[in-house]
């Protein structure tokens, strides 16, 4: 098991370090938001002008500023408002009694 979790770490770390590797230099960043929320760190240390980001309908603004940095110029939010709305009253009620 130990070699397992070894190899496992490696592996993460050199996923990562590839990631931050393409992401380099890049002026414009597009992503998900799932993708945005995954990779907030490396985006934000990509220092991008500008961040699109799809399925945004179904967040809130604030979710997604994460994923941006002070030299971030422009955040593209895209999604169909009438699709998918950001269910956050939802979730504070929810949580409210639990």
């Amino acid at each position: 098991m130990q070699d397992y979790d070894a190899d496992y770490g490696r592996w993460t770390n050199a996923r990562e370090n590839r990631i931050a590797e393409l992401m380099k230099n890049k002026r414009i960043i597009g992503c998900t938001t799932i993708a945005a929320a995954k990779y907030a760190e490396q985006i934000a240390l990509t220092k991008p002008g500008i961040v699109l980001v799809e399925e945004a309908s179904e967040v809130l603004a604030s979710d997604v500023l994460t994923a941006s940095s002070p030299e971030t110029k422009q955040l593209v939010m895209i999604g169909d408002r009438l699709q998918l709305r950001p269910e956050a009253l939802r979730m504070v009620i929810m949580l409210s009694y639990e």
